[in-house]
């Protein structure tokens, strides 16, 4: 599996995803969210997953990817 692949599965799986007109966000659309995830703070940023996943420098800002 190719790393934007591999990436969009482990989003897809997420408990913290959210969608909107059928595409994947990381939290709330565009504005992300406070969240706690192994008893740490994170916020999230609230970017499209298919766009999001494809750029070679982003990363998880959960530390999933």
């Amino acid at each position: 599996m190719d790393k934007k692949n591999l990436r969009l599965s482990i989003c897809q799986a997420c408990e913290f995803k959210k969608e909107l007109l059928g595409n994947l966000t990381c939290g709330t659309p565009v504005v992300g969210e406070t969240v706690t995830y192994n008893d740490k703070q994170y916020t999230l940023c609230g970017c499209i997953m298919k766009i999001k996943t494809l750029m070679p420098s982003s990363h998880c800002p959960i530390k999933k990817w």
